[in-house]
């Protein structure tokens, strides 16, 4: 894992120099400041949520030229059955500032109502349910350790980072389980593991 580019990336624009982090950027929810709105959403995140980091591909023009960009993003969506749960998810995509939508019905199943929030709003959201989490609180904490300065790394050293950390490369999901089952003193222990790493590699 280094810091040459990738023969993918060699040419194309460079990416602006290290970005503040979520707080220092201005990315306030202030709805979210209050604690009976994120305290009820840290417990739905926890019941019908998902946590983590996706991968993403964004394309953008420089010079006449279309270059793609692969990067690892860290997303909070939560979905539910619309018949029962519409209202709720409205209400969630209103209160973190984002859209909701209904997903068609699959295999027999009912409609869904879906919404989702990435980037620095996935991490400010994280920022203010974080202490009221329990299943994804240390994912929280993580998440906001190796995006701190980049909300979109590269992909093969962010990936280069979740593989010295857990020993093979996980998903989000498996990193959570992972974590979960850890000891207080093995977690912080990784926490200053990814601090190093991220200021290495992913700024």
């Amino acid at each position: 894992m280094n810091k040459v580019q990738s023969e993918a990336e060699k040419g194309m624009p460079k990416e602006t120099d290290k970005q503040p982090s979520v707080t220092e950027s201005g990315q306030l929810i202030a709805e979210l400041e209050k604690p009976e709105n994120a305290k009820p959403l840290a417990v739905l995140l926890d019941a019908e949520g998902s946590v983590g980091w996706s991968k993403y591909t964004r394309r953008d023009k420089y010079k006449n030229k279309e270059y793609t960009y692969i990067r690892e993003i860290p997303y909070i969506s939560i979905e539910m059955n619309e018949l029962e749960s519409k209202r709720t998810i409205d209400k969630v995509a209103c209160l973190i500032g984002a859209t909701s939508r209904t997903t068609p019905p699959r295999d027999g199943c009912e409609p869904k109502r879906h919404t989702q929030v990435t980037h620095k709003r996935a991490l400010a959201v994280l920022h203010y349910t974080e202490q009221y989490l329990d299943k994804f609180k240390r994912m929280a904490l993580l998440l906001q350790t190796l995006f701190k300065y980049r909300t979109e790394p590269n992909l093969e050293r962010f990936r280069g980072v979740i593989t010295t950390l857990f020993g093979k490369y996980v998903t989000s999901n498996e990193a959570n389980d992972i974590m979960l089952k850890m000891t207080e003193k093995e977690f912080n222990t990784l926490i200053q593991r990814a601090e190093k790493l991220t200021e290495e590699f992913l700024t």
